[in-house]
């Protein structure tokens, strides 16, 4: 019997927009400092780490988070996203 499999692809940005609001909202502290990049491993755990600019050797200058941590962050923004387009009133023409 058939399987039907679908991979979905997201751009850096995308990612670390998901990632960054996922911890503002979930109480995971980020370093206050710029983001300088975000890297995604190929390993079986699939961490994401991003990158931070720190100014103070003091402060992290990176967060990594689990395949779950990101699993939830997308399945989070995904439903939030679902929900304002189902929300929205949908415009008909005049009759």
């Amino acid at each position: 019997m058939p399987i039907e499999i679908r991979k979905l692809v997201f751009t850096t940005a995308e990612l670390q927009d998901v990632v960054v609001s996922h911890c503002l909202s979930g109480n995971i502290p980020l370093p206050d400092a710029a983001i300088e990049g975000i890297e995604v491993s190929n390993s079986p755990e699939a961490t994401v780490t991003i990158n931070f600019q720190a100014a103070d050797p003091a402060q992290p200058d990176t967060l990594r988070l689990t395949r779950e941590q990101v699993a939830a962050a997308i399945t989070i923004s995904r439903c939030r996203a679902r929900a304002r387009s189902c929300c929205r009133p949908k415009v008909t023409g005049w009759r």
